[in-house]
């Protein structure tokens, strides 16, 4: 199997600083604690002196995932020196590119609903649409950015120039897959998900050589998921879905939701089997063997 020496790539080539992986590796944790994860810290604790309603809460945690987006970028332009092209921002087809992802995100999530109800391993409800769908949108639309930045467009990126394609995927995956298993209190299943959708964002940043596609998908795997299927107990979503159903728990999904499912499980494996194999090869791009050192 190949990826391909996008622009994304040869420019990652350029930096200035290429730090190795032993120092790599404790700055993104760093980073990710100190950008993403401190700010939300910051604001459960305003919250808990100012109270406000849930839905400001969720709108304002997702929202400022933005300083997460805007210190990656610093990092890259001007700590290691590299070109907004190296993390995946190119120029063309912006919003095509954007909408194919966001598309794909949202039949993924319909896939995986829809599987579901077929195997009789979830119910669906009717709930109550938000009032403030578009302002969750675009909340969605930076908190889908800024884990591909962080992850991939910056993580990911920069260790490829030091380690194999193969190992820097894993890395970056494991990065986005250990907090989530530990937030969960040890959700097994749902973390193997979760480190399976970080290998499926980061082919699909490698084989399309740009990060919209990945955020759009991201944007719209947590967008459908949040608004137009709930899990039960969340509020203003259109309809809610119940796992945790007698007997299809490994199916389905237990009382963490439809994504710690083999259902979830199976979708990943083919959409990243479906990038690998179906995502044309641009003509001006040379194939790299994926245990190449960048």
């Amino acid at each position: 199997m190949m990826f391909q020496n996008t622009e994304m790539l040869n420019e990652a080539k350029k930096a200035k600083l290429q730090l190795k992986l032993y120092w790599l590796l404790p700055i993104i944790i760093i980073y990710f604690f100190a950008f993403f994860m401190m700010p939300q810290m910051i604001l459960g604790t305003i919250f808990n002196q100012f109270p406000v309603s849930d839905t400001v809460a969720e709108l304002s945690n997702l929202f400022i995932n933005i300083i997460t987006i805007m210190v990656g970028i610093f990092i890259c332009t001007k700590i290691e020196r590299r070109s907004l092209a190296s993390m995946g921002f190119t120029k063309e087809g912006i919003g095509k590119r954007y909408l194919v992802g966001l598309v794909m995100g949202a039949l993924m999530l319909l896939t995986l609903v829809g599987g579901g109800v077929l195997l009789n391993a979830v119910k669906i409800e009717s709930g109550t649409i938000s009032p403030v769908i578009m302002l969750y949108f675009l909340a969605f639309i930076i908190q889908g950015m800024s884990e591909e930045v962080a992850l991939r467009g910056f993580f990911m990126v920069s260790a490829s120039n030091r380690i194999p394609i193969p190992a820097a995927i894993i890395i970056s995956s494991l990065v986005f897959a250990v907090p989530h298993y530990y937030f969960s209190g040890g959700e097994l299943l749902y973390s193997i998900n979760t480190l399976l959708g970080g290998i499926l964002l980061s082919t699909y940043i490698l084989k399309t050589g740009h990060i919209w596609g990945a955020s759009g998908f991201h944007t719209g795997l947590n967008f459908f998921g949040r608004c137009i299927f709930g899990a039960v107990g969340s509020s203003g979503s259109l309809f809610t879905v119940e796992s945790n159903l007698p007997g299809k728990e490994l199916i389905g999904g237990n009382d963490y939701g439809i994504s710690s499912g083999l259902i979830f499980t199976a979708l990943n494996v083919v959409f990243i089997l479906a990038l690998f194999f179906f995502v044309n090869k641009a003509k001006n791009e040379t194939p790299i063997p994926v245990f190449s050192k960048q």
